[in-house]
């Protein structure tokens, strides 16, 4: 990538030129040099490191704002590899370097020797063999030698042969096998040398995945055979779907005569024409497990909300909070008491603040434990009792229905799977 503050720019940045294999030729690219400076620049260009690229031209030159300065660089190989070089852009304020490759193009090699690009078995069976085909062919006037090695050591996967050479007007057959041999996903690639085509290696990946309960999707990966075109006319499928009226059950049963072991029954025929799975059971309100289970997260999410509001409004009803008396309530005996209560206790406290200011009165201290011990007590039992026990009525309300729900829905669950079992034992004693 090219700097935004660059002064100079290359286009493109890094040259890339593929070449035929089979067939190499001369090969030229068009490069641009644009300046994005608001004056003119002198410019130089040095020649490629090797005697494969040459840069056709000029040497040096000076560049104005605004105009492209091209040129172009050929490429000259002698042999099918990769070929690496570089050349440099200098001016009085930067020095660029570009990068040259050449690389033979593989797309006639797969059209000339009929090679796959990825092999993918889909999924295979623990210990079943996959294997797929594919034909070398021969070059033109030439014998091709080959040579496969795998990217990454798997005993599962095998080729045959591994390497040789094809002969004129004698294609091969390679044959690639893989045997799982356990619980595996298998990702690779092999690596194809063909000297005569190229130095640089093909590469073919190899996918394939093995899991429990998985069938195989394809018996063998040959290449598939083209039939001849024919004016059969295809058969309309049967529809296997059913439509909801069919689906649906009408049951004319009266609903007041049904026993518990009636409704059973008609909780697992429904499930059976809805093709639920084997393992689901109905509720007693006709919900399937899920539902359930989703009801008793949110009742768990919202549960100590409701006891700390309840707990709340609980303890607000052991006291009150009113500050003035409602005329309905005041009475002349209601006012006295009042009045009575708050001097004597307005007196005890002034006799502990006398207490405190007169501490050097030793006789006074000594009569005050007297005094408390021959205070008479006025205690009075009221008749109506203190609502404490519905507090923990309503704390443990919540429990008890929860532990409810649990009971019920456990005996629910055994009854249906003993139910479940009855039509499996009836015919193994007949």
């Amino acid at each position: 990538m090219m700097n935004k503050k660059s002064t100079l720019e290359v286009i493109p940045n890094h040259i890339h030129i593929e070449f035929d294999p089979f067939k190499i030729k001369p090969i030229t690219k068009q490069i641009k040099i644009y300046n994005y400076l608001d004056k003119k620049q002198r410019i130089s260009i040095s020649h490629p490191r090797t005697s494969y690229f040459l840069i056709n031209g000029f040497k040096s030159a000076w560049i104005f704002p605004g105009i492209a300065l091209s040129f172009s660089i050929a490429f000259h190989g002698d042999i099918s590899r990769t070929y690496s070089d570089c050349f440099n852009v200098t001016s009085d304020i930067e020095d660029l370097t570009i990068e040259i490759t050449a690389v033979p193009s593989f797309k006639g090699l797969i059209n000339n020797i009929n090679l796959p690009k990825e092999i993918n078995f889909g999924n295979v069976q623990l210990g079943k063999t996959m294997k797929f085909k594919f034909t070398l062919l021969p070059l033109s006037n030439k014998e091709l030698t080959f040579l496969f090695i795998f990217t990454k050591l798997n005993a599962d996967c095998q080729i045959h042969p591994k390497k040789g050479k094809v002969e004129n007007n004698k294609p091969l057959d390679v044959e690639i096998n893989y045997l799982p041999t356990a619980y595996v996903t298998l990702n690779t690639s092999v690596q194809l040398f063909m000297p005569e085509v190229s130095a640089t290696p093909y590469y073919i990946k190899i996918y394939a995945t093995t899991k429990p309960g998985y069938v195989s999707n394809t018996e063998t990966l040959d290449p598939p055979k083209i039939s001849p075109i024919t004016n059969i006319k295809k058969k309309k499928q049967q529809r296997k779907t059913k439509t909801k009226n069919e689906i649906k059950e009408k049951l004319n049963v009266n609903v007041k005569n049904l026993t518990i072991h009636d409704t059973n029954l008609m909780l697992i025929r429904k499930s059976k024409s809805v093709k639920s799975k084997d393992s689901s059971l109905l509720g007693p309100f006709g919900r399937e497990p899920t539902e359930d289970l989703a009801r008793k997260r949110n009742i768990e999410s919202n549960f100590q909300k409701t006891v700390d509001t309840l707990k709340k409004e609980n303890e607000k009803s052991l006291f009150h909070c009113r500050t003035k008396l409602v005329e309905s309530n005041i009475t002349q005996d209601f006012v006295k008491e009042i009045i009575e209560e708050r001097t004597t206790n307005w007196l005890e406290l002034k006799d502990c603040l006398d207490l405190d200011s007169q501490i050097n009165q030793t006789q006074y201290l000594q009569q005050r434990p007297i005094r408390h011990i021959n205070r008479v007590l006025n205690v009075s039992f009221s008749s109506v009792f203190s609502n404490v026990w519905f507090v923990r009525f309503e704390r443990q309300k919540k429990f008890i229905e929860v532990i409810r729900k649990i009971i019920i829905y456990n005996r629910l669950t055994k009854r249906l799977e003993a139910l479940k079992k009855l039509p499996y034992e009836r015919n193994k004693s007949e």
